[in-house]
């Protein structure tokens, strides 16, 4: 959700509502691998996850050994069981829990030094199921040195107010359910897997949580907290952390969730919530709440993947989030959203299927870089909210860099530019194929620029890359970079587009290298050492471009590029892969070589490895990705002409 829908829901802890994730132990998949156009050798030792075999089955952690000389406590199956189970706690130490299940129908209250242990097959059970309570509850101040292991806690939360040195593993938390109440009814906290507020020092690890009405974790105020390796499958909304610092949200696994995966945010002011990090997430088909993606006055429905806001040097980095089959037009959200004081890093995510891929709101420094965007509308675009507590938006810097756009619907890269002080767009990869079915009168941007903050530096806009592929379709306007200056004639003075490359690659010729609208807009805008190639036409628009060394091959570069001619086309290339499962470690290592051959072909000059990664110079080395769904490397040479020549390696599991 945008900030200030945020900012609503952080009157009280017991609303905010947590997910915790395992990560799945799987076996190695071998890939596929299919190719067109360079010379290309691939080699992939294993694969991982695709996008057509999310299996949502979970998995089977280790028990937690709690060897003890306590004696194992049975189920009766009775009222009786809480007394039992509590006299133990108050004596303190070890509680061993045999299998079975255990009938509560009272709160058991968990003491500091108190190790709380099931063994194979331990279930405590809430009754009646219908009604949610909580089957374990700390204090509200004092906790120290507890744990709980090996149980599954069924129709009942635990719920923890304080705490340190707190460790939960390897427990189940399922069914929170109750019969006539709608998901996302944040009116009774009972309905959560696991809360926790005010814990210090805390670890959530190799828990699954399954069937919950609302959230599976509900934190507030977590300090020092490791929350990893988890699993999901079938709740209202994943993870909302809301003031912590200094937590880790690290290698959790998600499915079908409704609303949110994960959200980190502030309640204030955000230079208090500092060095908080999530990463190694993997969230997969959402399913959506209502269909409705509009507000509705309490929270918004929007099916969303990520939102880290409001914290201080935060790092969101090598997550997948997919957004599946189940998200239509009318439920898709953002993928990743962002805002935070100081450096705040967003990089190696893989986003697919949201509206929006990654949502830069309010911040300082913002690093946007090595992440990739699959069938987005949008790849990476910059909010307009500005009111996020303690932050000028015009001291912003944003920083988009060797991100890889595939086939976004609308627009590669957008924003609000006048909310952000300087802005650099650098060595980008984005494509666009277009479509004769969806296309036909639809309208395309790569790169979107208009007017910067009064007094702030111009755009910096250098060494994209902008692919246009697929068949002409007459009445598709595809533009690589769409210039506005909102009507004032020199509002865009300054924007430098510099070493730059907008190629159709495909037999037919189409798209536009720059369109500038309406008149007047690209008036003192510096065009330098910009190819443009098999396109429609250079540019729409005005012309009161500065131009200096642009090339314009295979088409007509007029006053703006010099015209370059290869006699004969370019050279034909070719592209192969040869795949070979090695290894069932759950990680994908691939070996890209190259063999570019035809007159005037230079070396590899980079590749763009489809998650995030890139490798500049590379003719031949080794690569491991993470786990992930279906991706595509591409591989980027020069022409003697000055025209590049690039092709796509598409990497997917059977």
């Amino acid at each position: 959700m945008l900030l200030p829908n945020l900012l609503r829901w952080v009157d009280h802890p017991f609303q905010w509502l947590v997910i915790e994730k395992n990560i799945a132990q799987y076996s190695g998949i071998p890939m596929k691998l299919s190719t067109s156009s360079l010379t290309v050798g691939i080699w992939a030792v294993a694969a991982l996850f695709s996008a057509t075999a999310y299996a949502a089955t979970p998995p089977t952690y280790p028990l937690v050994n709690c060897s003890s000389s306590a004696v194992l406590l049975a189920p009766l199956g009775t009222s009786a069981d809480a007394a039992n189970i509590q006299t133990r706690i108050d004596a303190g130490g070890i509680v061993y829990l045999g299998s079975g299940v255990f009938t509560l129908n009272a709160t058991l209250q968990l003491k500091s030094n108190v190790t709380l242990c099931g063994s194979q097959g331990t279930v405590l059970r809430w009754t009646p199921p219908g009604a949610p309570g909580h089957i374990v509850e700390g204090p509200m101040v004092g906790l120290t040195n507890a744990s709980i292991y090996n149980i599954t806690f069924d129709h009942g939360a635990v719920v923890l107010p304080s705490g340190t040195t707190v460790n939960i593993k390897s427990n189940v938390f399922k069914n929170m359910l109750s019969s006539g109440v709608a998901r996302g009814t944040f009116g009774d906290y009972g309905w959560v897997g696991l809360q926790l507020v005010d814990v210090t020092g805390g670890t959530v690890s190799q828990n699954i949580f399954q069937n919950i009405n609302s959230n599976a974790i509900a934190a507030w105020r977590l300090v020092g907290t490791t929350i990893a390796n988890n699993w999901i499958n079938n709740v209202y909304q994943g993870m909302s952390l809301v003031d912590s610092k200094t937590t880790v949200v690290d290698g959790n696994v998600g499915y079908a969730i409704e609303r949110m995966g994960i959200e980190m945010i502030a309640s204030g002011a955000a230079v208090a919530y500092s060095g908080n990090e999530i990463k190694n997430n993997q969230l997969y088909d959402f399913v959506p709440y209502d269909g409705n993606c509009a507000p509705d006055g309490a929270h918004n429905r929007c099916i969303e993947g990520i939102s880290m806001v409001a914290g201080t040097s935060a790092r969101l980095t090598k997550n997948i989030v997919v957004c599946g089959a189940g998200c239509a037009a009318s439920t898709r959200g953002y993928g990743l959203e962002v805002s935070g004081l100081g450096t705040t890093e967003v990089s190696g995510n893989t986003v697919r299927g949201f509206r929006e891929g990654t949502v830069v709101a309010v911040g300082q420094t913002m690093k946007i870089k090595n992440n990739s965007y699959y069938d987005v509308t949008r790849g990476i675009s910059r909010s307009s909210v500005t009111d996020l507590a303690g932050i000028a938006y015009t001291s912003n810097n944003l920083n988009i860099e060797l991100n890889q756009i595939e086939n976004a619907i609308e627009k590669g890269i957008d924003g609000d530019w006048t909310k952000v002080t300087q802005t650099t767009i650098k060595d980008n990869l984005i494509t666009r194929k277009a479509d004769a079915a969806k296309d036909a009168g639809a309208a395309y941007i790569a790169v979107h620029l208009t007017p910067v903050a009064p007094g702030a530096p111009a755009l910096s806009v250098t060494g994209n890359k902008i692919i246009f592929e697929g068949p002409l379709v007459p009445t598709f306007v595809a533009n690589g970079f769409f210039i506005n200056g909102n009507g004032v004639a020199g509002s865009m003075a300054g924007l430098t587009l510099d070493g730059n490359w907008v190629a159709a690659v495909d037999s037919a010729a189409y798209g536009y290298g720059v369109n500038s609208y309406p008149n007047g807009s690209s008036l003192n805008v510096n065009l330098y050492n910009n190819c443009f190639q098999n396109l429609t036409q250079l540019s729409l628009g005005d012309t009161s471009y500065l131009v200096s060394n642009n090339l314009a091959v295979l088409l007509a570069g007029g006053s703006l590029a010099t015209t370059v001619t290869v006699p004969g086309g370019l050279p034909a290339v070719t592209a192969s892969a040869s795949p070979s499962t090695l290894s069932t470690n759950p990680t994908t290592y691939v070996w890209f070589t190259s063999s570019l051959s035809g007159q005037g072909v230079a070396p590899v000059t980079a590749w763009y490895l489809g998650d995030g990664g890139t490798v500049s110079g590379l003719t031949g080395g080794g690569y491991t990705y993470r786990p992930g769904t279906s991706m595509l490397a591409r591989v980027v040479s020069k022409h003697s002409s000055g025209a590049l020549l690039t092709t796509k390696v598409a990497i997917t599991s059977p």
